[in-house]
């Protein structure tokens, strides 16, 4: 991100979404974490990448599952659900 960048987001939204895909990544083993944000095609994307051990093959599974069937209640966290309810409609595009 350059110093003339400007991320276009409601400040709490982006608040709760940073904290909430930073205390995931903690508290499931990542030691290092880093942050990205990349505008390109009207679009703004931020991405975070860690260290941490990631969910077992099984949990993965599930997770596809619940994501597929948009079927998250008790299946998913709430920042996951809020992702793929995001990212539904533009890949529908």
């Amino acid at each position: 991100m350059g110093a003339d960048d400007v991320v276009d987001a409601d400040e709490d939204l982006l608040s709760a979404a940073l904290i909430n895909l930073l205390d995931n990544a903690v508290r499931h083993g990542a030691g290092t974490l880093q942050v990205t944000w990349q505008a390109r095609d009207g679009l703004q994307r931020l991405r975070l990448h860690d260290d941490g051990r990631g969910a077992p093959p099984e949990r993965r599974a599930e997770l596809a599952g619940a994501l597929a069937d948009q079927a998250y209640e008790g299946r998913t966290g709430l920042g996951l659900m809020l992702a793929d309810l995001w990212r539904a409609p533009m890949v529908a595009s």
